[in-house]
Parts: structure tokens; sequence; C-alpha cells
């Protein structure tokens, strides 16, 4: 008999329990660029180490010389150094966060297909949302965003975690150019335009 935590979607169908395999943040550390290698020491062998790299750019100069951290990681911490670059000069190495922790548990029984359709039907209910309380505070703006829809563009939705510990969700539209128009934005359920 299964005991622990079990929960299921709307249909009944068991989305996670506790034979699942969970992530289990366990540190962050920052890449500044001015050190060109280094090593993080923590404890990770109370399951399958796993990291995560979130770049603060891309690219910072035309010339695109911006190496990139190679990460490995083991039971015992986090190593990464700069990827070598092509030449000296306008050397802009790419800053962000080294995310790291462990999976604990067995590989997830519901398969990737049926996460990302998920996924996609909660993202689909936010727009949803999102538009339908647009019509009301602002007729003009969501009459041009039908415009760009139509026309073409594409919703553009980013989910992300805050060092603040909050789950974020941008939604933008994007038109044929490349224009970006943010249409909203949440935190753990609380929506500003």
């Amino acid at each position: 008999m299964t005991a622990g935590l079990q929960i299921w979607n709307q249909n009944g169908v068991l989305m996670l329990d506790g034979t699942h395999r969970v992530g289990r943040f366990k540190g962050s550390l920052y890449l500044d660029g001015k050190v060109q290698s280094g090593t993080q020491a923590a404890d990770l062998s109370s399951g399958t180490p796993f990291w995560s790299f979130l770049p603060d750019f891309l690219f910072m100069h035309i010339n695109g010389n911006s190496p990139v951290p190679v990460v490995s990681i083991s039971s015992t911490g986090v190593s990464w150094a700069y990827s070598n670059p092509p030449t000296q000069s306008y050397l802009y190495p790419i800053t962000g966060w080294i995310f790291y922790g462990v999976f604990k548990g067995n590989h997830m029984s519901t398969n990737t297909t049926q996460l990302l359709g998920q996924y996609l039907t909660a993202a689909r209910g936010l727009l949803q949302a999102g538009l339908e309380q647009l019509k009301v505070e602002d007729p003009q703006q969501y009459s041009d965003v039908a415009v760009v829809a139509n026309a073409g563009g594409m919703f553009k939705i980013e989910t992300g975690m805050s060092t603040a510990g909050l789950f974020e969700v941008n939604i933008s539209i994007v038109d044929a150019t490349g224009q970006s128009v943010n249409l909203m934005h949440t935190e753990t359920g609380v929506v500003n335009h």
C-alpha cells in the first residue's frame, strides 16, 4: 500500500506521489565573469545531482565573443570554467546564476507529452484570463492585441522562479517584426499589468 502524499488532477489521474522523482533545490552561486573557473562544495549525495544555468544575457557585444560556463557536478559539489574564447578582444563572459540540487526518488510516471499538455492547458487558461481582464480594463489595447494576433502575431509565455521564491509568469504578444508588448505579469497568483 502506498503511503504519504498523493496528488490527483481533476480527471482522477495520479500526478504526484511518494515514488515520483522530485528535484530538491540545494543552492546557487553567481558567476560574475571576473574569475575564469571555480568550485562550490555542496553535499549532493542524497540523490541524483542536477544543475541549471540562468544567464544574465546571451551576448554583450556585436562580435559575440561571450564565453559560456562549462559546468560539471558530482555528489561533492559544482565546478565550472569558462569556455575558451576565439579571441581575447572584446571579451564579455556570460554572467548569471548556477542553481543546483538533487533529484530524489524514481522517474515520474507521467510522460513528458502529458506534462507539456497540462502546461499548455494552464498557460492557455492564464492567457484567456489575462485577455478577459484586458478587455475590461483597456478595450483599446485589447483591440490592438486582437489585430496583431490575427495578423500572425504570437503570444510569448515565460515562466520562472524569482530569487525571492515567487513563481512568475510573463505573457506578451510579438508581432511579425519582432516587436513585443507585455500583456500580463503574475507572481504567485497576483496579477499586475
